[in-house]
């Protein structure tokens, strides 16, 4: 949907024009009479500003320095538009060619062609959201579960950031145990070889946390395609000592949830005992706050 943007440069150049002239009247007017010489700047200013927009606009129509946002319409009000960007802030756009007004709809995404210089909306189109198959009751119960033990992983991460001065080893050592477990598992479900994955590896705090974060966009990705009948579809894997097992993928994450949780208790009476503060990392604390 075209917002003609030439068309209102041609009234911004009629109003620059009238404008403009007005300027120079009253400043003509202004030495004759004696007016004092602020006002008179004031007159000359207000005109090179006008026109500096007017050339401006121009400039940006013929050389196209544009960039395109995608955002969610709130409301419109009027010729306004309110609409939500990626960043969370709320945007407001005048829009006065009516018919494109009337397309636009509450809930809409669309990708907006914007001024990069005074952000004037050029052309608006509307995003067709492709409709996903929802989620499966099982994947949404360890979807959840798995964004709480990447929330609780975090959270010990940053306790133990903030306690540097204690002595650590052995919490960091668990933690790394807890990411390179998870690791471990969710390549046994993809079917993918855990040779190359140390059991208790020797990370950084932020190499841990960089770990931490990938689990989590794995699993979410594994939950994101299975259905109810995969929960119950057996994973055959060798284990650390080369020994052979089949599990059920529904017991495997129940196993990566409570094996974190266990660990991370450890960390917590460790930090404890070492004088820290052990951060709550309880899933009922999780949940009230999502």
């Amino acid at each position: 949907m075209n917002l003609k943007p030439r068309k209102r440069i041609y009234s911004w150049l009629f109003l620059s024009i009238v404008y403009i002239a007005n300027m120079v009247i009253q400043f003509i007017s202004s030495t004759k009479n004696g007016v004092s010489d602020a006002l008179v700047a004031f007159y000359f200013v207000s005109g090179i500003v006008v026109l500096s927009l007017f050339v401006i606009s121009c400039l940006e129509l013929v050389t196209k320095n544009n960039r395109i946002i995608r955002v969610k319409l709130i409301s419109k009000h009027n010729h306004s538009i309110y609409v939500l960007r990626n960043d969370g802030k709320l945007k407001k756009y005048h829009i006065f060619e009516y018919d494109v007004l009337n397309k636009l709809e509450p809930g809409q995404e669309l990708s907006i062609t914007v001024s990069s210089i005074t952000a004037m909306p050029y052309h608006i189109q509307s995003i067709e959201v492709s409709k996903q198959e929802p989620l499966s009751t099982l994947a949404v119960q360890y979807k959840k579960i798995g964004s709480y033990s990447a929330w609780a992983n975090l959270r010990v991460i940053d306790s133990i950031r903030s306690s540097s001065e204690l002595q650590l080893e052995k919490p960091i050592s668990l933690l790394n145990h807890i990411v390179a477990a998870e690791k471990i598992w969710l390549a046994r479900i993809k079917g993918e070889s855990t040779s190359a994955i140390a059991i208790w590896p020797a990370y950084t705090l932020e190499q841990c946390e960089q770990m931490a974060m990938e689990n989590k966009d794995g699993y979410t990705a594994l939950l994101n395609r299975l259905q109810d009948s995969d929960f119950c579809s057996e994973i055959t894997y060798f284990n650390s000592q080369g020994q052979s097992f089949s599990t059920t993928i529904m017991d495997i994450l129940a196993h990566v949830s409570l094996h974190g949780s266990y660990h991370r208790g450890q960390i917590a009476t460790l930090l404890k005992q070492a004088g820290g503060i052990p951060v709550n990392t309880d899933y009922i604390t999780y949940v009230r706050q999502i």
